[in-house]
């Protein structure tokens, strides 16, 4: 540490400080106005960034059960489990930023191509690597280490997009769901929405399908191999809870989840602040300006202009010392 700020701060005690910064008032209030500059600059710049909101419910068909328990038993019994529980529900919730779901939105929209816009060139339908400092700093350093220092996105990309971007509020007072997003351009974050909703529903919708034609195709021929009635009515049972969920699966409704209110943008935008940020930066200047006026004292400045010989202010500044007390 410099000897002059440890023996500054050896000294400090309750009315030193308070004179220090009594003396010094100047430094934190010239601090807080040039960080207040800087960040009326920073405002100008910035995007305002909006907050989209979708509302989703369990869909009609996620509450369907066995229509009996004789066949809820028999299902059991034969390992089948329940088709169309309300188990889907929680399943949407849990692969709706899946990779299952970024596959699908990028097969079917090129999602990536639309979010990653500045990334991708239209004319060779290539990916342009950014030229970003990392790539600058350490680039040389990645190369000779065999490590990509940078990577076209994909379907990983997309997912990780998903998941950092779009927040699922449950209620803690029924099963309805809030989806939000939070982007510059709402019209982006609306389609996301909408469609990971969309690609989510159908994931599930798929593989119900697939299971319950398995499970038809599977009671069908059990119930050529069964002569025994009872037997053959909890059959039918199991069987005719499989073809209704087959039969939802085909429909073009919603299989797990239901948007009770599409994705509505808020109509103001939730970053940046003004107000908070002028309050912040101010509280930053003055925070700053007072721990240089106690630890260097209130004319910190002079010490500094003495140690810049490059400016000539050394010199001058000593000879307007020396002069002065003779003046």
């Amino acid at each position: 540490m410099n000897p002059n700020i440890q023996n500054n701060v050896s000294d400090i005690s309750y009315p030193t400080l308070r004179d220090r910064l009594v003396a010094g008032w100047r430094t934190p209030a010239a601090f807080a106005v040039v960080f207040v500059f800087c960040s009326i600059i920073l405002l100008a710049f910035m995007r305002p960034v909006y907050s989209l909101r979708m509302t989703v419910m369990p869909a009609p068909g996620t509450q369907m059960g066995t229509s009996s328990s004789a066949g809820g038993a028999l299902s059991s019994m034969l390992n089948l489990g329940t088709s169309g529980s309300s188990n889907d529900y929680v399943r949407y919730q849990k692969i709706l930023t899946s990779p299952a779901v970024a596959t699908r939105l990028q097969k079917k929209y090129h999602m990536l191509q639309y979010i990653f816009a500045g990334a991708w060139d239209k004319k060779s339908q290539h990916w342009i690597q950014p030229n970003s400092l990392r790539s600058y700093i350490w680039g040389w350093l990645f190369k000779i280490s065999h490590v990509p220092v940078w990577t076209p996105p994909d379907v990983s990309t997309l997912s990780d997009y998903l998941t950092a971007n779009i927040n699922i509020l449950p209620s803690t007072q029924s099963d309805i769901v809030i989806l939000s997003m939070d982007n510059a351009d709402p019209q982006l974050a609306e389609r996301v929405l909408f469609l990971a909703n969309l690609e989510a529903n159908e994931v599930l919708r798929d593989q119900a399908a697939i299971r319950s034609k398995q499970k038809v195709e599977y009671l069908r021929n059990k119930l050529n191999q069964v002569s025994i009635e009872d037997y053959r009515q909890a059959l039918l049972a199991l069987l005719s809870a499989e073809e209704k969920t087959l039969m939802v699966t085909e429909t073009s409704d919603a299989y797990a989840a239901e948007i009770i209110s599409p994705p509505m943008t808020s109509a103001t935008p939730v970053s940046p602040r003004p107000i908070t940020t002028l309050f912040v930066a101010i509280l930053i200047g003055i925070i700053a300006g007072s721990t240089i006026v106690i630890f260097w004292g209130p004319n910190w400045w002079k010490a500094v202009l003495m140690r810049l010989p490059s400016f000539g202010g050394h010199n001058r500044y000593a000879g307007t010392l020396r002069r002065h007390p003779a003046e």
